[in-house]
Order: structure tokens, then C-alpha cells, then sequence
């Protein structure tokens, strides 16, 4: 699969629930702009049926990777795991590809604020 990317939840936050935020954009986010406007995603269920692909190896073998990789990582994120989640989000891709492109990035509420968060000061998408 190509042009998708597997985000997973960090093991202790606070951070909204997948779910939470797929209902968000569907129902906030998404009826505001035409659909080609938008960054797609949808969830995806963490581990199958099987011994070999159930979620406590999945999960095992995502925080087995993030270790691989731990001195390459962002400050920020140094010293995480995956938290031991049922969902992830698949989305499209959403680094540079274009010369001249502009993203913008929509938040849900806040747990404290009841409108949404536009950060002007994180990086755009591309």
C-alpha cells in the first residue's frame, strides 16, 4: 500500500481516542470542505484473529521498530511507546509533494476549550 500512513497512538497521554477524532472530522471537519480538500483517513482495527497478527504482537512489533529507530526520532517523541490500542488511523500521505501547496492543520475541542484549535505556529502539512 502506497501513499497511506499508520498513525498509532502514544502510550501515556491524554490524547483523544481515535474514534473520538474520526467522529470529529466526519461530522465537524469534513461536511465544510469538498472532499478532494481533504486529507483522507479512516480507522483500522490493531491486530486480526490469528496468534501471529493479534494486537499484543502488533503492538509488540510496532514498539520493536520505534526502538530500532529511537536515535532518529524527534526530541519530542524519544523515550515513547505505542500505547495498547484496538484502533489506529490510516491517512493519505501528507508530506511535500508539490513545489507550492498550503495545509493547515484542524484540531478537535480541546478537553478544556469548547472550540476547535488552529495552531498557526505548527508546520503546515507540506
Amino acid at each position: 500500500m502506497t501513499g497511506k500512513l499508520l498513525r498509532v497512538a502514544k502510550a501515556g497521554t491524554k490524547a483523544f481516542h481515535y474514534r473520538d477524532l474520526q467522529s470529529y472530522w466526519e461530522t465537524a471537519v469534513q461536511p465544510l470542505f469538498q472532499h478532494a480538500d481533504l486529507v483522507q483517513q479512516s480507522l483500522i482495527r490493531i491486530g486480526g484473529n490469528s496468534l501471529s497478527s493479534s494486537k499484543a504482537a502488533v503492538i509488540a512489533r510496532f514498539n520493536a521498530a520505534v526502538q530500532a529507530r529511537e536515535q532518529d526520532r524527534r526530541a519530542d517523541f524519544k523515550g515513547s511507546t505505542v500505547a495498547d490500542a484496538d484502533l489506529g488511523m490510516l491517512v493519505e500521505d501528507m508530506r511535500k509533494s508539490e513545489l507550492s501547496c498550503l495545509g493547515v492543520p484542524i484540531e478537535p475541542p480541546s478537553k478544556n476549550k469548547k472550540k476547535p484549535l488552529y495552531h498557526p505556529s505548527s508546520k503546515p502539512a507540506c
